[in-house]
């Protein structure tokens, strides 16, 4: 899963324009989350990853994170 999910649903600070411009420099622990998501079957992508679907990139104001199960 990547960084970015996790930082953004772990710190209220951290805006998705931070994230798509790599301003963000986070050193939190994320293993407990990943875990919990691991156990709830829930996952994440961004649009910089291969999994993240191309249709997504059609809406026009396209997500940065998808969250799903």
């Amino acid at each position: 899963m990547h960084k970015h999910a996790l930082w953004y649903s772990l710190d209220p600070s951290i805006t998705i324009g931070q994230l798509k411009k790599n301003e963000v420099s986070c050193t939190m622990n994320t293993s407990g989350l990943e875990e919990w998501m691991d156990k709830h079957s829930l996952g994440a992508v961004v649009q910089d990853e291969d999994a993240f679907h191309y249709k997504f990139l059609s809406i026009t104001q396209s997500p940065y994170i998808v969250y799903y199960q």
